[in-house]
């Protein structure tokens, strides 16, 4: 286990290094139901959010989210995919899969140097010829209920992309489930084929596969999953 240096900060009075932002709708499975295009016409005034960011399942205690934001070092992602399509008469199946890719920090950002962070921390993995990764996670958003309670959500974006048959797909990637480009681009050839959830250090995050449906590629299978966490110790 990587050894940390040990810290003492008040950060933004909540024990993250940010204010938490209010959302105006309520997430559901990680999605907020509309683009963000249409929420920040709407509710731009609460907070604005960008096209990828995605939402983690709800948790009444924000401190839920505070390990895996502050202590997390790296983990490992595996994907597969595969599709089976028809051009020019011909019927093709296309497939690929990559186990145990190891996600490191994207910049140099031991806990204590989180302090003065804008809120996200990265990671990424070394591009090969099989797949091109990154995640990363924060801020955390809430969203108040009818009663006064408040529900919390780690923000998270990621982009996973699995070479098919030696090759790179233009536009068929693993993303948060709020991510939007089906609906905002306009363009129908795009299309989530799978919606899962996987779970980092208790935390819930749902997950898609779009495929750029070109060829009318039918029937499309994906995965992907989490493991191998490893974090700071003190």
């Amino acid at each position: 286990m990587p050894t940390a240096i040990k810290f003492n900060s008040s950060g933004a009075g909540n024990g993250f290094p940010f204010c938490f932002r209010e959302l105006a709708v309520k997430p559901v499975n990680g999605s907020l139901g509309m683009t963000s295009s249409a929420y920040n016409t709407q509710y731009g005034d609460f907070s604005r959010i960008n096209s990828s960011i995605g939402f983690s399942r709800g948790k009444s205690d924000p401190k839920d989210f505070a390990n895996l934001y502050w202590n997390l070092y790296s983990f490992t992602v595996s994907a597969s995919v595969s599709y089976t399509y028809t051009v020019n008469g011909s019927t093709r199946t296309e497939s690929g899969s990559v186990s145990n890719i190891q996600m490191n920090r994207s910049s140099n950002q031991e806990p204590r140097e989180r302090v003065c962070g804008t809120g996200l921390v990265a990671y990424e993995s070394t591009f090969t010829k099989d797949q091109e990764s990154r995640i990363s996670f924060g801020p955390i958003y809430y969203f108040e209920n009818g009663d006064g309670s408040k529900e919390y959500y780690l923000s998270f974006d990621a982009s996973i992309r699995v070479a098919a048959d030696g090759f790179f797909p233009d536009a068929d990637l693993f993303y948060s489930r709020n991510f939007n480009w089906l609906s905002s681009s306009g363009d129908e050839g795009f299309e989530s084929v799978w919606e899962g959830v996987i779970t980092i250090d208790g935390i819930q995050l749902d997950m898609i596969y779009i495929f750029f449906d070109i060829f009318g590629g039918d029937p499309v299978t994906a995965e992907m999953s989490i493991t191998g966490t490893t974090f700071y110790t003190y």
